[in-house]
């Protein structure tokens, strides 16, 4: 993450959010430790809206998951340069490419060396 905020501003949907949540809820065992911690590492994110295009854009798009469709427009909607993700498969028919963590911190040090 640090190397994302050395240059870059990260973007999250609001739906990515919620899915965090609903996901840690075990792990934190729904306590407000959970809210704090989550709301500490969302702190230096944007967080996008899911609007009404971004959800008519999914479901036209050629993408078979719907619910990276949501975040690929999410991502086309704020002009983002790349999706990081390690499911890179599900999204290659998206409007932005997708690059797995470990991809982009190899694109980020080769930029820091020239």
């Amino acid at each position: 993450m640090t190397l994302v905020y050395k240059k870059h501003t990260p973007l999250v949907s609001t739906t990515t959010i919620t899915d965090i949540i609903y996901l840690s809820k075990k792990l934190f065992n729904g306590s407000e430790r959970q809210k704090m911690i989550l709301s500490q590492f969302f702190v230096d994110f944007k967080i996008v809206s899911v609007t009404k295009k971004v959800i008519q854009s999914a479901f036209v798009s050629p993408m078979t998951d719907f619910e990276d469709a949501v975040q690929a427009f999410v991502a086309k909607g704020k002009r983002a340069k790349l999706i990081i993700t390690r499911n890179t498969k599900d999204y290659e028919l998206s409007p932005v490419k997708a690059v797995t963590p470990s991809d982009f911190v190899a694109m980020v040090r080769r930029r820091e060396k020239s």
